[in-house]
C-alpha cells in the first residue's frame, strides 16, 4: 500500500483529506540508471518554487509534458533553478534536449567546469567525453542568457520570499583549489586513489605552494561561489603528467581499478551536495538532501557530526558504495549518521546498483525506501536477502523495471505520502518524542539580512559586473570611432549608481534598488567590480567600474617598462634621508598624470588605475628606477624636507631635452577653452621615448572633481627657466 504518515497527535487521514495550503512535491523520474528529480513548493494551489536536479541520460518526455501542463505565472520561469550535481552522462545527458525546448530557466548551479577541463585529458575517454559535453551545455546556457554559478561549500540562496533555502554542503573550496592549482605530482597522487581522498581537508595543513600567481590562489580562498567569468581572467594551467604513466601506477596499486572509469571518482566526490530547506505553513520545516554521486562522506560527516535531520534523501550514487575515513566502506555507519526518514533511489541493476548493503542499512536505521523497480521476490527474513552471490538488491529481489514514468512524494506540515509502495517500510515517522520546553526570544532582524543571502548578493553583484562590462565595451566602440581616442580613454569616467539603478528597475531587481549597499560592499570585497569607498559623511553618488583583468595588469607592467624616466612631485612635506624606504617615498607622490596615461593605455577609469593597478606596480618601480630628489622652489639649494621634485631614472647617461618644441608646448599648455584636461597623446609619446613628467594638476583647483590641468610649475620660481634649473639642480640620491 502507498506510503502514508500522519502527525503523531492527529488521526491518520487519507491524502485527499489533507487541506494544508502548503505542500512539497518531489517527483523522481524513472530514467533507469541515472538521476532526474523535480522539487516543487506549492501554496494555495500556486507553484512558488521549482528546482530540477539533474536530467538523466536522456530527458524524460514526461518531464517536459509535466512542465508544459502545469504552467506558472508568466513572470516566473518554468524552473527557478537547474542543478547539475556533476558531469556524468547519467546526470547531464538530458540537458541539451531540455535546453533546446521552450522551458524557461531562472539560473543554473553546476560543478566548477574549468577545474575538470584542466584534468580531463587524464580521464578515461568516457569520463573525458562527459566533461566535453558539459562544456557544450554551459555554452548553450550562456547563449540563452541563463546565469551560471559554481557553488561551493557554504553557498546559500533563498527563494519564495525566504520560505525556501538552497544550501551547498560540498565540495569544499579547499578541495577545488587543490584540484585546480595542484602540481603534476599532486594531481597524479589524487588520480590514483578511489574514493577521492578527503581526510586531508580536516587537517590543519598549510596550503601548498602552487605554480600560480597570487590572484589565482585568492580566487578560491574564502569563496562560496565561482563563475565562468572568474576563470576568463585567470585561466588554469595544464602542466600535468602523462595519462598512461598515471594510469599504470594506479592499476599497480589498485588492481580492481576499472580503466573505463579512470578519473570518475573525482567527478563523483566533487558532486554538488544540495540541501533544500522548505518552510510549510510558516513554521514547519522539511529538509531534502540531494548528494549526486557523492561516495566519500568523510569531510561532510566531520563538518556535521550531529547529523543533518533529513526528511527526504535521494540515495547517493544510486544506492552505491559509500565511505567514511576515506577508504573505509560502510553503509551502516553512514546511514546511521544520515538517518533519513525517506529515501528515493534511481537505479535499474546496472553496475550492481542499488547495492544490497544499501537496502539493509536503510532497513536497520528505520528509513522508508521508494524505488522505481518492482520486486518479484518478497523476503521474509534477512537471510533471504543477503545472498553472497548477489551484490545488487535489484538482482537479489528479482526486480523488474516499472513502466511508471515517475514516483511522486508529497509532504505537507502534517502528512507525507507517496504514490507507489515502499520497498522498505520505515519507522522513522513514528514513535514517542520527549517533551521539550523551549524559550524563544524574538529580535528584529536587519533589513539587509532579511533581503539578501549570499546567493542573492552573488547574483546581484555578477549582474552589476555584466552591466559594467557592457558599458565599457560600448564606450570603447564609441571612443575607437573618434580621432580623440587617446584623450577619451585617458579621461574615461566611472559609472554612477543611478544609471545601474535604472537598469536594475527595468529588469525588476527592486530589492537591489531599494538597498544597494550590501551588494556594493559584497562586490567590492569579493573583487567582482570596483566601487568607490564611501566617506563617513558622503553625499556624492557612488561610482562603479569594471575591474582590471590579469591580462590588463600584465599590459600595465609592459607599459611601465617602456618608460625610461619619470619626473614627479612629492606632495606631502616629509624629510627623506639616505636610509628612507623607497616605497614610503612613492606613497607620497602625486601620481595623477601617471594614472591618466595608464588609463588611456588600458581604457579603464583612472580611479581604478589608482586603486587596483598602480599599487601592484610600485614594487617594480622601486626596483627598476634610481631615485633622486631636490627642492621644489629652490632647486639650486640643498633639499630641506619641503615639497620636492622626485626624479626616477633607468639610464643616467641620457638627459631629457626639456627645451624641445614638444616640451615647450606642454609647459605652456592651459586647459581653458580645451575639450580635455591635458595633451594626453603628446604626454604619452614623450613618456615612452624620453620622460614621463607628471604632476601637471594643480593641487589647489577643485574643478572637474579635482583634476583641473594647469601649468606644471606655476607655483615655482623662474618658471620659464625650468629646463636649465632641472639640469643644474642639487639632486640628492636616495
Amino acid at each position: 500500500m502507498p506510503l502514508k504518515f500522519s502527525h503523531p497527535d492527529k488521526t491518520e487521514t487519507s491524502l485527499t483529506s489533507v487541506t494544508s495550503p502548503d505542500e512539497v512535491r518531489v517527483l523522481s523520474f524513472n530514467v533507469g540508471h541515472g538521476d532526474c528529480t523535480l522539487v516543487e513548493s506549492v501554496s494555495d494551489g500556486s507553484i512558488l518554487f521549482r528546482c530540477l536536479l539533474d536530467a538523466g541520460m536522456k530527458v524524460p518526455p514526461e518531464l517536459i509534458t509535466y512542465l508544459e501542463d502545469t504552467p506558472r505565472d508568466r513572470r516566473e520561469p518554468d524552473i527557478d533553478v537547474l542543478v547539475l550535481s556533476h558531469v556524468d552522462a547519467d546526470h547531464q545527458g538530458g540537458l541539451p534536449e531540455l535546453l533546446a525546448s521552450k522551458i524557461s530557466i531562472g539560473q543554473y548551479l553546476g560543478p566548477c567546469l574549468p577545474t575538470f577541463e584542466r584534468l580531463k585529458w587524464l580521464f578515461a575517454p568516457r569520463v573525458s567525453e562527459a566533461v566535453t559535453k558539459a562544456s557544450k551545455i554551459e555554452q548553450t546556457l550562456k547563449n540563452r542568457g541563463i546565469p551560471i554559478t559554481y557553488p561551493l561549500e557554504g553557498f546559500k540562496t533563498r527563494f519564495a520570499n525566504g520560505r525556501i533555502t538552497l544550501s551547498i554542503l560540498s565540495p569544499a573550496a579547499k578541495l577545488m583549489k587543490r584540484l585546480s592549482l595542484a602540481s603534476a605530482n599532486d594531481v597524479a597522487a589524487i588520480m590514483r586513489r578511489r574514493p577521492l581522498p578527503l581526510q586531508w581537508l580536516l587537517e590543519a595543513l598549510d596550503d601548498q605552494d602552487d605554480d600560480q600567481d597570487e590572484n589565482m590562489t585568492d580566487l578560491f580562498d574564502g569563496r562560496v561561489a565561482l563563475s565562468p567569468e572568474d576563470f576568463e581572467n585567470y585561466p588554469l594551467t595544464r602542466n600535468l603528467p602523462q595519462k598512461d604513466s598515471v594510469m599504470q601506477t594506479a592499476q599497480a596499486t589498485q588492481p580492481e581499478l576499472e580503466p573505463d572509469f579512470f578519473g570518475n571518482s573525482i567527478l563523483n566526490d566533487t558532486s554538488l551536495v544540495v540541501v533544500l530547506d522548505i518552510v510549510l505553513d510558516g513554521h514547519h520545516r522539511k529538509r531534502l538532501l540531494f548528494p549526486g554521486d557523492q561516495e566519500n562522506w568523510t569531510y561532510i560527516a566531520a563538518q556535521h557530526p550531529a547529523g543533518l535531520g533529513i526528511d527526504v534523501l535521494k540515495a547517493p550514487h544510486h544506492g552505491g558504495r559509500v565511505y567514511l575515513n576515506d577508504g573505509c566502506e560502510s553503509f551502516h555507519t553512514l546511514y546511521a549518521w544520515l538517518r533519513p526518514k525517506t529515501v528515493m533511489v534511481s537505479a535499474n541493476g546496472r553496475h550492481n546498483l542499488p547495492r544490497a548493503g544499501f537496502r539493509e542499512a536503510l532497513r536497520a536505521v528505520g528509513g522508508a525506501l521508494l524505488c522505481p523497480n518492482i520486486r518479484t521476490f518478497e523476503p521474509l527474513s534477512a537471510g533471504a536477502v543477503l545472498r553472497p552471490d548477489e551484490k545488487s538488491c535489484f538482482a537479489a529481489l528479482g526486480c523488474t523495471q516499472s513502466l511508471k514514468p515517475f514516483i511522486t512524494m508529497k509532504l505537507s506540515a502534517t502528512v507525507e505520502s507517496a504514490d507507489t509502495p515502499t520497498c522498505v517500510q520505515g519507522s522513522g515517522h513514528s514513535g514517542l518524542a520527549p517533551i521539550v520546553v523551549l524559550r524563544q526570544d524574538v529580535t528584529v532582524p536587519s533589513e539587509g539580512l532579511l533581503r539578501y543571502t549570499y546567493g542573492e548578493l552573488e547574483r546581484h553583484s555578477r549582474w552589476i559586473s555584466k552591466q559594467l562590462k557592457q558599458r565599457r565595451k560600448a564606450f570603447l566602440t564609441r571612443a575607437g570611432a573618434s580621432k580623440h581616442k587617446h584623450c577619451l580613454t585617458a579621461e574615461q569616467l566611472t559609472t554612477p549608481w543611478s544609471l545601474i539603478a535604472t537598469l536594475a528597475k527595468a529588469e525588476g531587481r527592486h530589492d537591489l534598488v531599494a538597498d544597494p549597499d550590501p551588494v556594493l560592499k559584497f562586490g567590492r570585497s569579493h573583487h567582482t567590480f570596483w566601487v568607490d569607498k564611501p566617506e563617513r559623511y558622503q553625499v556624492a553618488e557612488r561610482q562603479l567600474a569594471c575591474l582590471p583583468s590579469g591580462a590588463e595588469i600584465k599590459a600595465a607592467t609592459r607599459w611601465l617598462k617602456t618608460i625610461p624616466k619619470m619626473l614627479l612631485i612629492v606632495d606631502t612635506p616629509k624629510y627623506f634621508n639616505l636610509g628612507v624606504d623607497r616605497l614610503s617615498i612613492l606613497g607620497s607622490v602625486d601620481w595623477r598624470v601617471f594614472d591618466h596615461l595608464l588609463a588611456a593605455e588600458l581604457a579603464l577609469p583612472y580611479e581604478v588605475i589608482a586603486e587596483e593597478i598602480r599599487p601592484k606596480l610600485l614594487t617594480l618601480i622601486e626596483k627598476r628606477f634610481s631615485f633622486k630628489i631636490c627642492r621644489f622652489d629652490y632647486q639650486y639649494s640643498r633639499y630641506d624636507g619641503s615639497q620636492a621634485y622626485l626624479f626616477l631614472d633607468t639610464d643616467p647617461s641620457t638627459v631629457p631635452d626639456l627645451e624641445s618644441a614638444q616640451w615647450k608646448d606642454i609647459w605652456s599648455w592651459h586647459p581653458y577653452g580645451k575639450d580635455f584636461k591635458a595633451p594626453w597623446p603628446e604626454l604619452a609619446s614623450l613618456a615612452q621615448n624620453e620622460l614621463m613628467a607628471g604632476n601637471f594638476f594643480s593641487s589647489y583647483d577643485q574643478i572637474n572633481r579635482g583634476l583641473f590641468f594647469s601649468g606644471p610649475h606655476e607655483n615655482s620660481r623662474d618658471y620659464y627657466s625650468f629646463p636649465e634649473r632641472f639640469q643644474a639642480a642639487q639632486w640628492m640620491p636616495l
